[in-house]
């Protein structure tokens, strides 16, 4: 599925989904979320408000296949991702 300016998205729960950026430019977007999946991507990342981009640090991507295992996340293969284009 393409989205185009405008436009949104509903993903069923557990549904499997990507996001990609084909475009030039830079995007935003709004994501309307349950209180679990934000806890999820508190614990993953943190408040992004008001702060500038950065990489995870090294703690932070130790700690990833434990928060996505706690939350019970879908994390695709690098063979799942190359299969759409990833």
């Amino acid at each position: 599925m393409t989205l185009h300016p405008e436009q949104a998205a509903y993903v069923a729960p557990n549904g499997r989904h990507a996001f990609q950026n084909a475009g030039d430019f830079p995007i935003g977007g709004l994501l309307v979320t349950t209180v679990r999946m934000a806890w999820f991507f508190a614990a993953i990342g943190g408040s992004a408000a008001g702060s500038e981009p950065r990489a995870p640090s090294s703690a932070e991507l130790a700690a990833f296949p434990r928060h996505v295992a706690e939350f019970g996340q879908w994390v695709a293969s690098p063979e799942e991702n190359a299969a759409i284009g990833l």
